[in-house]
């Protein structure tokens, strides 16, 4: 079996049990994302791993998991390191900071 096949597998059996029909569950994310950015254009460091924690709630929405309430506590430590460092605003995302040159 290659790749493609066992990533279809996952999909369309353990992942639709855990997450819900892929379809529904994409637009669940699609509108938690948009209702975040709120008109933003573009998304920060920041805003991108809050992103992930949207996942996670959207997942919760078909079936809670203490393994997603685990995912979501990591997620927000990140925000916070994130935050912690300045990369919270549009203003900070250069390359060379991320890379931890000024």
């Amino acid at each position: 079996m290659g790749i493609l096949d066992e990533a279809a597998a996952l999909v369309e059996g353990e992942r639709a049990d855990a997450y819900g029909d892929c379809v529904a569950l994409h637009r669940r994310i699609a509108q938690l994302f948009n209702a975040y950015m709120d008109g933003k254009a573009e998304a920060s460091a920041y805003d991108a791993a809050v992103f992930l924690i949207l996942v996670k709630i959207a997942r919760m929405r078909h079936k809670p998991s203490a393994d997603s309430h685990t995912d979501i506590a990591g997620y927000a430590s990140i925000c916070h390191s994130i935050f912690e460092r300045g990369f919270h605003t549009d203003k900070y995302e250069s390359v060379e900071e991320e890379n931890g040159r000024s």
